[in-house]
């Protein structure tokens, strides 16, 4: 019984990672729509008046797939969220790729890793955590990077490489949130 409930406390675990992640994607997604204008983020004007024509610009008419760091990233969110990993790590690789210095490239390389520590691939979720950190350190995502890859460390049964991953997010990003939890999951240990 002990075992079952283990199991079972293991799966609820990952099925709410899985479900605080996609939260934080909406929420991403919502906090970028609200900026901006209505005629920006796709949603339809008021219909003209009956009888004006309607012309379309040369950019309305495309139908290419996204473009630019933004659409690359819309579209990683989207298959996320649609629990497409592989796609999501596709679009998300094709930014980090093309605008690696862009200001969502972190971001991008944070979510190929969540992605593979969705599909409990640890060892890929620990290469891009890691990699998100060594090429990112000054950015957002770099502490909840690093938190994330202590996590790999610990679900890969290496609990000395996750303590050590700990312990230098906390002294590293000490006043992010990453550190706070840092501090709560080094009290378990």
């Amino acid at each position: 019984d002990i075992i079952e409930l283990k199991k079972s406390i293991s799966e609820t675990n990952l099925r709410l990672d899985e479900l605080n992640n996609k939260f934080l994607l909406l929420h991403e997604k919502v906090e970028a729509n609200s900026s901006r204008p209505a005629y920006v983020s796709g949603e339809a004007a008021a219909a003209p008046p009956e009888g004006l024509k309607v012309v379309k610009l040369a950019e309305e008419e495309k139908e290419t797939p996204a473009s630019g760091p933004e659409g690359l990233y819309n579209d990683g969110q989207d298959f996320f969220l649609a629990g497409r990993y592989n796609e999501a790590r596709k679009a998300f690789a094709e930014l980090v790729r093309d605008y690696p210095s862009h200001d969502l490239a972190d971001n991008a390389l944070y979510w190929i890793g969540e992605s593979f520590y969705v599909e409990q691939d640890y060892k890929g979720a620990l290469s891009k955590f890691s990699e998100a950190v060594e090429r990112y350190p000054k950015a957002n995502k770099a502490p909840d990077a690093m938190l994330k890859a202590a996590f790999s460390y610990f679900e890969l049964n290496d609990k000395k490489s996750g303590v050590e991953t700990l312990n230098n997010l906390i002294n590293t990003y000490p006043d992010s949130e990453a550190a706070s939890i840092a501090k709560r999951r080094l009290k378990k240990s």
